[in-house]
């Protein structure tokens, strides 16, 4: 299990996710669930949708559906954060 994050505000956290994440665990060839958590959204964002889209897609087969959003500066889908990822480990698939 793997939490993948980046700060919505912050395009280098972004690009590192994109660039060096996902293609580590692509070249290594590990296979588990990971949740991507989209952090800080309580602040403008300075990522455009269509990058947003585009790291969807090129992360798809390792996060499926496990992505989150959250705000601890206003409390905002942390306990959520935290509850997706035990209902992925419970509910994994062996890999």
């Amino acid at each position: 299990m793997v939490m993948m994050c980046y700060q919505t505000n912050n395009l280098v956290s972004f690009n590192n996710v994109k660039s060096i994440w996902v293609e580590e665990f692509q070249k290594s060839g590990i296979k588990c669930p990971v949740v991507l958590v989209e952090m800080q959204i309580d602040n403008p964002p300075k990522i455009a949708q269509n990058q947003l889209d585009e790291l969807y897609a090129s992360t798809a087969e390792l996060y499926d559906e496990y992505k989150i959003s959250c705000s601890a500066k206003e409390g905002d889908g942390i306990t959520d954060a935290f509850y997706k990822v035990v209902e992925v480990w419970q509910n994994r698939a062996v890999f």
